[in-house]
């Protein structure tokens, strides 16, 4: 499973209407499929069958609910190897798998 997590646009108070539920799902595909597009292709290119999801939400908890639905015996992803600072600071999507996944982590720098 090749997965892709976007946060939710914001909804901004006051104002009347907004963008419609169409030009969303419009914006996270398109963001998403360009999220994944580099890996699909080295997927494709090695012939991995894979299967690809974008999806809205916080984004540990949802990789980590995303991967118990599909029954995934691993969840595989990249750092971006800030440090332990920055963690501090900004807190850490890799530290937030790892602490609520129920399946194994690997973490690649």
């Amino acid at each position: 499973h090749l997965t892709y997590v976007h946060l939710p646009v914001p909804k901004v108070g006051g104002f009347a209407g907004g963008p419609s539920k169409t030009a969303l799902a419009n914006y996270y595909r398109e963001e998403g499929e360009q999220a994944l597009a580099k890996a699909r292709k080295l997927l494709d290119k090695a012939g991995i069958p894979h299967a690809d999801a974008i999806l809205v939400g916080q984004i540990a908890e949802t990789i980590c609910k995303h991967a118990e639905n599909e029954k995934c015996e691993l969840i595989c992803m990249g750092t971006r190897g800030l440090g332990g600072v920055a963690n501090l600071i900004m807190g850490s999507v890799a530290t937030k798998v790892l602490h609520n996944a129920t399946m194994p982590v690997l973490l690649v720098k």
